[in-house]
């Protein structure tokens, strides 16, 4: 894996103009490198998931989109005339997992 950076910038000095239909492709890479980095395991475990991702899947589920919502119901019933308090706490339960959770 830290050799994919330095592979990226040879191959875009080599190949430039050639490649420049793939720019649409760096989000999806840029977070599969972080993914795998911020797990701290190899891309072989990485394929395993891949193969079987029920547990991801459940979790990511969990995470992006049962939290915010528990989180906008309950902002809702306590913060009734504070949009921005409502918005804040569907962000306080979606942004940190993304960092935190995996």
């Amino acid at each position: 894996m830290p050799a994919l950076t330095p592979f990226g910038v040879i191959a875009g000095l080599l190949l430039g103009s050639r490649i420049v239909s793939l720019t649409s492709l760096t989000p999806a890479l840029f977070i599969t490198v972080t993914f795998i980095g911020g797990l701290g395991i190899s891309t072989a475990e990485f394929a395993a998931v891949i193969k079987r991702p029920k547990a991801l899947l459940v979790f990511l589920l969990g995470s992006l989109v049962i939290m915010p919502v528990v989180a906008w119901l309950f902002a809702s019933v306590a913060f009734r005339s504070d949009p921005e308090v409502r918005i804040g706490f569907i962000l306080l339960t979606a942004i940190p997992t993304a960092i935190t959770g995996y």
